[in-house]
């Protein structure tokens, strides 16, 4: 593929964004090798909960070189914990300390969770956490791009990544995440011609800023299922992201509308 700007082809064969823990055994064996035959080889696997942060780093253990495991707290599930924060915090330092290359996401703010305070809170403690470690972040947002925004500006420069998985915003916004060193992952909702400001944001953000991802399990997609699978989506479905995005640059291009 012609990707002018972008740094080297490890993009194209990294999946920024998956839930393996999500697969079942028999499911997750047949998703990683129908990936690999497609040239994927790396899989950034995000917890979004205590209790399936344990999968997530025998993962990691048994595929080890080819998935990199993040374990952070989602929004949508912040508040099952809400009693045990600080036994939850110290089991989140053991897998950061048990894995040195582990990342720290799901994490985020959504404004669907409801109870943003509470949300805020959980979100910026997981921040110390991986600025205290060095970590890379993966993050999540709906409906509450300034707040996050708020967030991690106090944070530039202190992640060695710094994702925004599955961006829905401006690309004025999407300028200020930019300055402080964020990159921004897409995945394939990005088809979906409805989703006009997550396609102008993959036109329009500097190649070298530009990351991949299925978000598989989760994300069903009419049209893009796989069988085997029972109808989920794969990681072997990243390849169909990266031809969508390239096209919609291209169009972009020809109407000279690329900033």
């Amino acid at each position: 593929m012609d990707w002018n700007g972008v740094a080297s082809t490890d993009v194209f064969k990294r999946d920024a964004h998956i839930h393996l823990q999500e697969y079942s055994h028999q499911q997750l064996d047949l998703a990683i090798k129908r990936a690999m035959a497609r040239g994927i080889e790396r899989f950034d696997c995000c917890g979004t909960m205590p209790s399936d942060w344990n999968r997530v780093s025998n993962l990691a253990m048994q595929y080890k070189d080819m998935v990199f495991p993040y374990f952070g707290i989602h929004p949508w599930y912040i508040s099952e914990h809400d009693v045990d924060v600080e036994n939850v915090f110290e089991f989140l330092v053991s897998m950061l300390g048990k894995i040195p290359y582990a990342g720290v996401g799901e994490i985020g703010l959504d404004y669907k969770a409801g109870n943003f305070d509470y949300q805020k809170f959980i979100f910026s403690q997981q921040l110390e956490l991986a600025k205290e470690y060095g970590r890379p972040v993966a993050v999540h947002t709906v409906g509450m791009v300034n707040e996050l925004y708020e967030h991690l500006v106090q944070y530039k420069g202190c992640f060695p990544e710094l994702l925004i998985h599955s961006p829905s915003m401006s690309y004025e916004m999407a300028e200020k995440f930019l300055k402080l060193g964020a990159i921004f992952s897409f995945n394939i909702f990005v088809l979906n011609e409805e989703y006009v400001r997550m396609r102008e944001l993959a036109a329009r953000i500097p190649p070298e800023s530009l990351r991949f991802e299925t978000d598989s399990p989760r994300r069903i997609f009419s049209g893009y299922e796989v069988p085997e699978l029972n109808g989920l989506i794969g990681p072997e479905l990243l390849p169909e992201v990266h031809k969508e995005v390239l096209a919609i640059r291209r169009r972009y291009a020809a109407r000279g509308v690329l900033s």
